[in-house]
């Protein structure tokens, strides 16, 4: 796997994250006030408990959304540290420590497992796409980039006796995983609700400026052209 790869692949997730900040952008553009219009109090009149749902689930789904892009531009090895592709080093050692790296959107690299980690050998911190099969203990050869401390290959050498620490998605990721899946959900689906709303109002008002006797009775017609 090269520089390159990781970095397209980190890019890919962020490119989904920037394109459901739009659309959070989108809905909650109808309540900027204006000279003549505070659309916020008048959807609130209207309907309290939709919008008090509306104000939980843009809070949370944008704060889970900026929490997620920082785990992945966090200056520790990632996206940031790809500026420059370096030559890659061929490292051996033993593995020390395996923290599970746990992203709220996970990163697919391309392996089977959907789950990332920092490997500590040799008392240094690298990074590697994948930690299946590796535990505490094993002499691992590997590849990786200097600059960066990303592991493009890997093989283990030598076993050790400890039990095989298989890294794990942790459970608050988890819960943030569906908040933000159950947030933005609600809010893609009252997004075109909202706009089916606005325009239908469209519609009837442009009705009533090429018809304004459309829901007139005959007599008030009458009434009024007799008026002229």
């Amino acid at each position: 796997m090269t520089n390159i790869s990781f970095r397209d692949s980190e890019l890919e997730v962020l490119l989904f994250h920037f394109i459901s900040l739009i659309f959070f952008l989108i809905y909650f553009s109808r309540w900027i006030p204006t000279k003549k219009h505070r659309h916020f109090m008048a959807d609130f009149r209207k309907s309290t408990v939709f919008t008090l749902i509306d104000i939980v689930s843009g809070v949370t789904f944008l704060t889970l959304l900026i929490v997620s892009s920082s785990l992945i531009i966090s200056p520790r090895g990632h996206l940031s540290a790809l500026a420059h592709e370096n030559q890659s080093l061929q490292m051996f050692g033993e593995v020390e420590a395996i923290e599970p790296k746990n992203y709220i959107w996970p990163v697919d690299y391309g392996y089977e497992d959907d789950f990332a980690a920092f490997i500590q050998v040799d008392k240094a911190i690298y990074f590697s796409p994948s930690a299946q099969g590796l535990k505490t203990g094993d002499t691992i050869s590997f590849s990786c980039y200097s600059n960066s401390h990303y592991i493009t290959n890997i093989a283990v050498v030598s076993t050790s006796s400890a039990d095989t620490n298989y890294s794990t998605v942790k459970w608050h990721c988890a819960l943030a995983r569906f908040g933000i899946l159950l947030s933005g959900s609600y809010l893609f689906v009252r997004l075109f609700f909202v706009a089916g709303r606005e325009a239908e109002q469209k519609r009837e008002e442009m009705q009533k400026q090429m018809f304004p006797f459309i829901n007139t009775s005959p007599q008030n017609r009458i009434r009024k052209n007799s008026r002229k």
